[in-house]
């Protein structure tokens, strides 16, 4: 393979060009993109250039129109000392024609042909849709998975519903649902295998309930023979020569009671390590397990073993799963058709099916190459055979053409890591040797590193040189690269790659693993005290999401701040059920229950005592249910972004944040979290109607278990300069300053047998067989090795490795012994038996072969802790000096007088609550509304009830609330006439149901209390507030009822107002709340007008005692004072002052119109001879009219006057 030489490179060839990490494959493409502009005269619109992902591709434009532009410089006579550029002036014919031509070229690269592969095909399906016969509007599905979940619940509903009972027990024994079972099939449908094991069967599931009979039968007639045969045999061995005749007989008589139990599963009878019991008994091994000079037991059951176990038929699970496979794939197929849908990979396959068609083939060739004249293929390995097939059949096949084509691939095998999204080695092996055959072919090689420094290249070199096929495949050689950049001063005779082994000594991976996580956060302090690195010049590379999590953790412990931008799903977030349970509250903003729940949320940091403060007191109650209704209303004018944000602010989860820092060290991922949901909810919100609805969708994205796409995947939590944590696949084409891998001693093994034959064809076997799993571990372990090799090329300067010798615990955690690592670390003594011994020798052998750019040290744990302690000290120290001159720097003028704003909205609950925080005051006992409720009657229980059984608290006065708002005063009878069925709705219906959704009371007492309270409300209704006036003489019309206020206020003084109320009463105490200026606002419970006038009416639940002796005026007035009632009455008094001189205008006069205000405590209120309480004088009934001149000082102090 020849060296690159880009200006020599030719331009009409089918070219393969290998290039190894950090060689500049993205630097020869553009400069290969130049030498086709100028030399072939080539225009935008004639070059193709296909890459990985949209974001390459506008790298590519950007390096591109760089390039042009450093180009059109030197043309312009600016010198240069880059080769290919100066080449290129010196090959201008005409330099005024070659910079016209690059302006152009300039100007339209954004219309450049520079697509990824699936915007490739889908640009020439909808060019030629009438020639390859497709719709010529299709729908792109970015996810298919709700699509395949649909077609798996149908399949599921048809199909396996109507198996018969046996083979249905049989399915859910393996596939609880239809989504587990297209979880199952995802991989098969994703990489379509040419070949299964097992075998397609013809028939769909009647070939699979044959199978599955067959296997009963198979398992009916060993279980019978060996009941046949069983004493016969346990006789025998118990006489033999066999080695263990102990064991077997035990062995023998599992086997006893696996044949005498109910059949029930394909499993066999097991002991210790060994699966299947039934092989033991088999003539071949018998024969093996004999001792010295004795005979083998010989009996016509163990033939009979031999023979029946060789008939052994294939998984029931496998054979239903391929078979299903099949007809899966034709729905699906089918559905998308239907829908004129096609997924990124339809695009490909449709492209591809097109080019296999004799009657469209030639057609597509022809205009592809009429089009473009050369094709640059960039991240070849990654390729599949469908993706080869389309640009081979194109660009390379011998077809009779009007134009040739020249087509160049780019790409490292040794970087092709990305099988699990069908990424195909063996087509990139493949394409290597039709290129080699090709009369136009060539094959060339990059070999210098402009990346990293050359202690790096030389550390990586040594590495994959100790083996003689490194990447295990002979076709894909390790070439040594030269270093094309020089070591910088301060790091100068330092090592390259740190490989630190820890020793196990008895603990465990988990324990291990954390001590390694550890040693990296030492390591990664060393380098920030030492000023040798930035926050953003690191990386830690891991495998999987598990890993990334253990060590942003464990920096984040220790103060220092890192982002993994992993496959997390925001709606999987703490921050998800928190905002749904603020959302939930805020859409009801009445309801108690949901306002709990959502302030118990640990997110929105309100502790215990406040929470029993907001239980027990119900000022403080009322503060939060007013604070929801507020963002209730911002919900519904400014949506729900707003809400969210706002409710933030006002919960004081910010400020919590602030002033705890310590322990909210991740407020950062926090509050990326809760602007990425509140951005989703803003979106979602314009398509869904209604609060419920887009809370049922919040609800249904939570609940499902989906991958995140691009929207929902967890964004980086902020901007900052942070270490970086990054999966190895995701790393790709990356580079960063100093690498970490903390966790080289372990792999994953192969969850699925896929391989290659030897002809090429992918196989999937289902069932493992002995004689594949070795190919797939070959597989697998070729793979490891292209994955490290990506890991370890990532550093600029320096990679960090730690290991220890960890022996594995079955597949899905390997040993050392069999990964990456290991291998190319010491082959010999892999195979020979690796131990910890030999595989620190074989570590402490590279380094002393390295000439010093590899060092090797054992991490003492003891002094590690130590360590940790001592670096974080001096980075703390080293933090604070940089903080110090930062601030120095940006230093500007202070302001030296505080800022402070008045503005507010307030409410009379808002008052009270600030008063009474000023003062230190919480409820007393005996003013308590909240007391612990009586027991409730029991479903069997008959007695007389009483309004003072009745539940205390706000939640009870809530109901009792909403009662008196469901009623005509009239008729005591509902505003809603009709219940849910279309039947009549009684007032005991309606409280019924009332009662039932508050919870308030036993499900089994509700009869009892919702017929007590009808009663009761109508005697209210029918009380005597005055001499002849009763709440039952008002009609709809002369009342309103939850009227809202909300008025302008342009100062408020503290002083002012209470001067105001003791000049009126002087023993009222002094209130103590900040002045403010703003808005009040409020809602009354009743307004209503009798013979002229306008009252106010609040309803009170207030528990004053169990007698009628309690609720006498003098009480009242006592528990008016101590709720400071006094003042709720004068601000009630004052809106609807204003809102009738607004309304009535010259005509209006406080003394005439307004009547007064009644408060009523509904527990004191007597009823009449028909109801439960004997008749009393009037108790329960407040009434008072404030004197026109306290409203009149009150309005003017509040206008400013």
């Amino acid at each position: 393979m020849k060296t690159l030489d880009l200006c020599q490179f030719p331009l009409d060839s089918l070219s393969l060009i290998e290039a190894s990490a950090g060689t500049g494959k993205t630097y020869a493409v553009a400069n290969l993109y130049l030498r086709y502009l100028l030399e072939q005269k080539l225009g935008v619109d004639e070059i193709l250039v296909v890459t990985f992902t949209e974001a390459a591709t506008q790298e590519l434009r950007d390096r591109v129109r760089a390039r042009i532009q450093e180009l059109s410089q030197v043309l312009n006579g600016e010198p240069s000392d880059d080769e290919v550029l100066n080449y290129l002036y010196q090959q201008s014919s005409d330099i005024e024609a070659d910079k016209l031509r690059l302006r152009i070229a300039e100007r339209q690269i954004d219309q450049s042909e520079i697509h990824t592969i699936h915007g490739f095909c889908q640009q020439l399906l909808a060019r030629h849709a009438l020639d390859l016969n497709v719709a010529f509007t299709q729908n792109l599905m970015e996810d298919t998975k709700p699509l395949l979940l649909r077609v798996c619940e149908d399949y599921w509903r048809q199909e396996v519903f109507a198996l018969p009972q046996e083979l249905l027990l049989e399915v859910y024994s393996n596939w609880a649902t239809p989504a587990e079972l297209m979880s199952s099939l995802e991989p098969l449908i994703n990489r379509r295998p040419d070949v299964f094991t097992p075998a397609v069967l013809e028939g769909g599931l009647s070939a699979w309930e044959q199978h599955y009979h067959a296997t009963i039968d198979w398992y009916q007639t060993l279980r019978s023979r060996t009941l046949d045969s069983i004493d016969e045999v346990q006789k025998l061995v118990a006489e033999s020569m066999l080695k263990g005749v102990n064991h077997k007989n035990k062995w023998l008589t599992l086997i006893r009671e696996w044949c005498e139990a109910e059949f029930t599963s394909f499993d066999f009878p097991k002991a210790s390590k060994r699966k299947n019991l039934f092989e033991v008994f088999t003539p071949g091994y018998l024969s093996q397990d004999v001792k010295k000079g004795g005979v083998p037991p010989e009996h016509a059951y163990f033939n009979f073993v031999e023979a029946h176990l060789r008939k052994l038929p294939v998984g029931s699970r496998e054979v239903f799963l391929v078979q299903s496979f099949q007809e899966i794939s034709k729905r699906f197929n089918e559905e998308k058709e239907r829908q004129q849908a096609v997924s990124f990979d339809d695009l490909i396959l449709n492209v591809a099916n097109a080019l296999s068609d004799e009657d469209t083939r030639n057609i597509l060739i022809n205009t592809v190459r009429e089009r473009f004249s050369v094709a640059l293929i960039d991240e070849f390995q990654d390729t599949d055979r469908e993706q080869y097939h389309i640009f081979s059949s194109i660009f390379s096949s011998s077809i009779e053409s009007r134009k040739d084509a020249s087509m160049v691939l780019i790409g490292d095998p040794k970087q092709a890591i990305y099988a699990f999204r069908g990424g195909d080695i063996a087509t990139y092996l493949r394409a290597k040797q039709d290129i080699d055959k090709h009369p136009r072919g060539h094959q060339f090689t990059m070999d210098t590193n402009w990346r990293s420094s050359p202690e790096m290249v030389t550390a990586v070199n040594q590495v994959f040189q100790r083996e003689s096929n490194p990447f295990i495949a002979e076709d894909i050689p390790f070439n040594a690269v030269n270093a094309a950049k020089s070591t910088p001063e301060h790091l100068r005779g330092q090592p390259a790659f740190c490989i630190t082994q820890v020793r196990p000594e008895g603990r465990d991976i988990k324990a291990m693993t954390s001590i390694l996580a550890d040693h990296c956060v030492q390591q990664i302090l060393a380098l920030l005290t030492e000023g040798k690195a930035a926050y953003s010049d690191i990386a830690v590379l891991v495998r999987s999401g598990k890993e990334a999590e253990l060590v942003k953790q464990r920096l984040a412990r220790y103060g220092l701040s890192a982002s993994y931008e992993g496959k997390s799903n925001i709606y999987d977030s703490e921050e998800a059920q928190a905002i749904y349970r603020l959302l939930a509250a805020i859409a009801e903003p009445g309801d108690e229950y949901l306002l709990m729940s959502c302030l118990s949320e640990l997110f929105f940091c309100i502790d215990d005592e406040r929470l029993l403060d907001i239980r027990n007191n119900d000022s403080v109650l009322e503060y939060y249910l007013e604070l929801f209704n507020d963002l209730h209303k911002c919900w519904n004018r400014h949506g729900v972004l707003a809400a969210i944000r706002d409710a933030m602010s006002r919960l004081g989860v910010y400020a919590s944040w602030h002033q705890d820092a310590s322990q909210f060290q991740d407020w950062e991922r926090r509050l990326s979290n809760v602007n990425q949901l509140a951005e989703l909810l803003q979106s979602q919100a314009q398509v869904t109607r209604g609060h419920f609805a887009l809370l049922r969708w919040f609800r249904q994205n939570i609940s499902a278990s989906v991958l995140a796409d691009d929207e929902s995947r967890l964004r980086l939590e902020s901007d900052e300069q942070l270490i970086r944590i990054v999966t190895i696949h995701k790393s790709k084409g990356l580079e960063y300053p100093y690498v970490f891998l903390p966790f080289v001693f372990t792999g994953r093994g192969a969850d699925m047998a896929w391989f290659y034959d030897q002809s090429g064809k992918l196989n999937l076997d289902l069932l493992k067989q002995e004689s594949n799993v070795s190919l797939v571990d070959r597989e697998r372990l070729a793979e490891d090795i292209r994955l490290l090799y990506v890991a370890l090329t990532r550093a600029k300067y320096q990679c960090f490795l730690g290991t220890y010798f960890y022996k594995g615990a079955g597949v899905l955690s390997l040993g050392v012994a069999k990964t990456a690592w290991a291998y190319l670390l010491d082959r010999e003594a892999i195979l020979e038996g690796l131990d910890e011994d030999n595989y620190r020798s074989a570590l402490e052998g590279l380094a002393a072969q390295s000439n010093g750019v590899i060092q090797f040290n054992l991490l003492d744990e003891d002094d590690l802790s130590e360590s940790l302690k001592q670096h974080r000290f001096a980075h703390f120290k080293s933090e604070q000096g940089r903080d110090k001159g930062r601030q120095e720097a940006i230093a500007c003028e202070l302001l030296d007088r505080g800022l402070s704003s008045q503005w507010r909205v307030q409410s009379f609950t808002g008052l009270m609550q600030e008063s009474h925080a000023r003062q230190h005051i919480t409820t007393s006992p005996g003013s308590n509304s909240r007391t612990p409720s009586k027991e409730p009657v029991a479903e069997s229980e008959e007695r007389e009830l009483s309004i003072f059984d009745f539940p205390r608290g706000s939640k009870a006065g809530t109901f009792l609330h909403t009662l008196f708002e469901s009623i005509e005063f009239e008729t005591a009878q509902p505003l809603t006439k009709l219940r849910s069925d279309g039947q009549p709705l009684s007032l005991r219906d309606m409280i019924a149901e009332k009662l039932s959704l508050s919870r308030l009371v036993d499900e089994g007492a509700l009869p009892f209390w919702s017929a007590y309270l009808s009663e009761w409300l109508k005697n209210i209704l029918d009380a005597k507030l005055s001499d002849n006036f009763s709440l039952s003489q008002l009609p709809l019309s002369d009342f309103q009822a939850e009227m809202e206020f909300y008025f302008k206020v342009q100062r408020c003084q503290i002083g002012r107002i209470n001067e105001l109320l003791q000049s009126y009463a002087s023993t009222v105490p002094t209130l103590e709340f900040a002045s403010f200026e703003g808005h009040l606002k409020g809602a009354i419970d009743l307004v209503f007008v009798k013979e002229g006038q306008y009252f106010l009416l609040d309803y009170k639940s207030n528990y004053l005692g169990d007698q009628l002796e309690d609720y006498t005026h003098d009480k009242l007035s006592e528990a008016m004072l101590d709720h400071r009632y006094d003042l709720q009455y004068l601000i009630y008094s004052l809106a609807l002052h204003r809102y009738l001189k607004a309304r009535l205008g010259a005509a209006y006069r406080y003394e005439r119109d307004f009547g007064g205000v009644y408060y009523l405590y509904l527990r004191g209120m007597p009823l009449n001879s028909d109801g439960n309480e004997l008749g009393a004088s009037q108790t329960g009934v407040y009434f008072i009219k404030p004197e026109a001149a306290l409203i009149e000082a009150l309005d003017l102090h509040l206008e400013g006057a």
